[in-house]
């Protein structure tokens, strides 16, 4: 794994301050259309996403994608990933736990939607979490 130029999970409060650099953002399509695809983020944010190839995802679906941030809520595609189906129905839950000297933290996320744990992940990141899970 190269950790030279590692890709933040973002959601749309987030991207703005990653203009410049590439970025992971999850998504629900919206709408799909040669050249461009709009989703709807972990934090209900709209952002359009300019394509290369022709869209292979319908709507409603989850896609992960590897995205180059150009502007507040418009992002150029590198790469994507089609997310299980059942994502973003109930999952079983996570645990997430937190180590800090002798303090650990343990974080439950559960019982929320598979993208209502992202979102949870990515305050985390953000937040709390930039030296133990961002490089």
């Amino acid at each position: 794994m190269d950790l030279s130029e590692p890709k933040p999970r973002v959601n749309f409060k987030c991207l703005q301050q990653y203009v410049g650099r590439r970025v992971l953002l999850v998504g629900a399509v919206e709408q799909a259309a040669p050249g461009s695809v709009q989703i709807r983020t972990s934090d209900n944010g709209n952002v359009t996403i300019q394509t290369t190839a022709p869209p292979d995802y319908s709507n409603s679906e989850i896609v992960e994608f590897d995205v180059n941030v150009t502007g507040p809520n418009i992002v150029q595609e590198n790469s994507h990933t089609r997310l299980s189906s059942g994502f973003g129905a109930f999952g079983v839950g996570c645990i997430l736990v937190r180590v800090q000297g002798d303090d650990i933290d343990v974080i439950i996320l559960y019982p929320h939607t598979d993208m209502e744990n992202y979102e949870e992940l990515v305050k985390l990141i953000h937040e709390h979490g930039r030296t133990i899970l961002l490089p």
